[in-house]
């Protein structure tokens, strides 16, 4: 990858009903030169995907009772279009997290996330 590859200023929305884990990892993203937002719920977040059109979407797999399966797929299909990437986290077993993740996401990792792994994938 090359330097400017890193040095690309992303808009990165990042989704989680659990603010304690949404708002430091958006601050540690901003940190790091991107452009971040935190959206709580499901459809804040399709809201601020339809007006905003971020780079990335960082999902939990279930956001306030929505399946992130579903809210990528809305995002891919609605407003966002194939290029999105799209990680996943969860809580729970690997074998559970393959079944959720087949298609739906471009990246999927177990929480709690490696940060140096998830710019890596930046």
């Amino acid at each position: 990858m090359t330097r400017d590859a890193y040095a690309r200023r992303l808009s990165i929305l990042v989704v989680d009903d659990n603010r304690h884990a949404a708002d430091p990892l958006a601050e540690m993203l901003r940190l790091k030169g991107h452009n971040a937002r935190v959206a709580c719920s499901g459809v804040q977040a399709l809201v601020i995907v339809r007006v905003w059109r971020p780079d990335v979407a960082i999902l939990d797999v279930d956001v306030d009772g929505v399946r992130g399966v579903d809210l990528a797929t809305r995002m891919r299909n609605e407003v966002a279009g194939p290029k999105m990437l799209l990680p996943v986290t969860w809580v729970g077993a690997n074998d559970e997290f393959v079944r959720v993740n087949v298609g739906a996401f471009d990246h999927g990792r177990l929480k709690p996330v490696d940060r140096n792994e998830l710019l890596g994938l930046l």
